[in-house]
């Protein structure tokens, strides 16, 4: 009940966020980065001062409540009922807002600005290498990504020695992660270095998506001109 609550929660949060996004790439992205921020908030809050006061924002606080599975654990209820009661209105207030937004574009939008059209080619030179201007095309999303890795490897590293110490207790865990090595190290490998392959697929999979969309809707990507036969079936006779 617990886990359901809070995938309910999480998939309400996200839903809202895309109603503010004009693309499947950026709803997935920033959705993405604010759960993952949620986590962190929630993680770091218990160590650190400074975070424990905004930590009731964060879903994953009141689902750490519940250790019902564990020996002597109890069930909060209220913050199980609580998950359920946020993940129903914000599911409304995406409703509202998918209803108010316009086809194709975000719920808050830029106004139009006027500006003369430009025919010349542009002079920055990362555009006209087509590895580096589809880099220079998604740098905002690569630097987000970037600093979401950092600080969740900054995570995962400040919990090595306490899960060290945890494997050091249990022979059977210190022979399957490191042996007679550094658990220190040996730990950062087993967990961290399993964790980082699957989100560099998760990455990996939203460009393939990105890409499979600009193909389907004949759009050129940054460095590339694109014509299709039905856009020269369309002009006029010579």
């Amino acid at each position: 009940m617990a886990v359901l609550a809070l995938t309910a929660a999480c998939f309400g949060i996200a839903l809202l966020i895309a109603q503010f996004a004009d693309s499947r790439r950026v709803a997935a992205g920033v959705g993405a980065i604010v759960l993952l921020g949620f986590f962190l908030l929630n993680s770091f809050g218990r160590t650190l001062d400074g975070l424990a006061s905004v930590r009731g924002i964060s879903p994953f606080l009141y689902y750490d409540r519940v250790n019902g599975l564990s020996p002597g654990g109890n069930v909060d209820w209220v913050s199980t009922l609580g998950l359920v009661v946020a993940a129903l209105m914000l599911i409304v207030l995406a409703g509202i807002a998918f209803a108010r937004r316009d086809l194709g574009s975000g719920l808050v939008r830029r106004r139009p600005v006027e500006r003369p059209p430009v025919t010349e080619a542009s002079r920055n030179p990362l555009l006209r290498v087509p590895v580096l201007a589809a880099i220079y095309e998604q740098r905002v999303g690569l630097l987000t990504w970037m600093v979401s890795i950092a600080l969740l490897a900054l995570f995962m590293t400040s919990l090595a020695k306490s899960l060290a110490d945890l494997v050091n207790n249990i022979p059977v865990f210190r022979a399957y992660v490191g042996g007679q090595a550094d658990l220190n190290r040996a730990v950062i490998s087993a967990f961290w270095f399993g964790t980082l392959p699957l989100l560099l697929a998760v990455f990996a999979i939203t460009q393939v998506s990105r890409w499979t969309i600009d193909e389907s809707a004949n759009r050129p990507r940054a460095g590339e001109s694109r014509t299709s036969v039905k856009d020269l079936s369309s002009l006029p006779p010579l």
